[in-house]
């Protein structure tokens, strides 16, 4: 497997617009990219995200360990083991980023939600406006804080406008004028 910054991965060419990086729970790191992406244009997206994705890898690599000490000590944990602990520690950040969102929606009625966090496989965030609840990825604890910012600003917005309307996108735009391109980073981080 070729490496790179000492990130060893996994590299497909598929039909996809961007350079993609996945990371797996078991350390695997797959990257996938159009078949005219010079390797070198691969590797320098590689090299580009290298904190992160060493970041996460030992996020990974803990609850591995813990895994294994509950194991060795007797304690034989169901298939989640760790997800309460990630959910505890998810939900603090979201609800911190939440709270300093909130004052930007407080001036259109919007009371301050419910926050919940759920392991997600397809998106990163959930607004049910109805009942006043935002629920979050706890995926979202691995990402650079700036793209969880930009969730929290878009699941915010659906209280304003439950669809993707271009009212959606300028409520989102005022308060996050990058937004766009948090967007498309967080749309290379996407784990399985």
């Amino acid at each position: 497997m070729p490496r790179i910054c000492g990130i060893e991965y996994e590299l497909s060419r598929k039909a996809v617009k961007n350079i993609n990086i996945r990371i797996k729970q078991d350390g695997q790191v797959s990257v996938s990219a159009g078949p005219v992406v010079p390797l070198s244009a691969i590797e320098a997206f590689i090299a580009s995200k290298a904190d992160y994705i060493k970041r996460v890898l030992r996020s990974y690599e803990k609850r591995m360990e813990a895994l294994e000490e509950a194991k060795e000590s007797g304690i034989l944990p169901d298939r989640n083991y760790s997800a309460p602990a990630v959910r505890r520690e998810a939900l603090s950040l979201m609800s911190e980023i939440c709270e300093e969102v909130y004052p930007h929606f407080a001036p259109y009625g919007v009371s301050f939600p419910e926050i919940r966090m759920r392991n997600m496989k397809t998106q990163w965030g959930s607004c049910r406006p109805a009942e006043g609840i935002l629920t979050f990825n706890t995926k979202l604890l691995d990402v650079p804080r700036p793209l969880a910012e930009y969730v929290a600003v878009h699941e915010f917005a659906h209280f304003l406008h439950p669809d993707h309307s271009a009212a959606f996108w300028s409520s989102v735009e005022c308060i996050l004028p990058d937004y766009r391109k948090r967007r498309k980073e967080l749309k290379q981080f996407v784990q399985l």
